[in-house]
């Protein structure tokens, strides 16, 4: 039996683990300021978040299902 989330927690969660993995991934700093002063990912750390949201969500939808399906 799957558990029933509300699509923006399960993508806050989802966020939430991959960018924790990145962080302790790059442990030196993962992130740029742009000349706004805005922070970023670096490429090579936006990567390693993209991959590791994805995977996680494909964890994640075997033990959630989406509210309303």
């Amino acid at each position: 039996m799957k558990i029933v989330i509300d699509e923006s927690q399960r993508i806050e969660l989802s966020a939430e683990i991959a960018d924790w993995h990145v962080n302790e991934i790059f442990s030196d700093n993962p992130c740029i300021l742009d000349e706004d002063g805005n922070e970023s990912y670096t490429e090579e750390a936006q990567d390693m978040f993209n991959s590791t949201y994805g995977e996680i969500e494909e964890i994640l939808s075997k033990i959630f299902i989406k509210e309303g399906e």
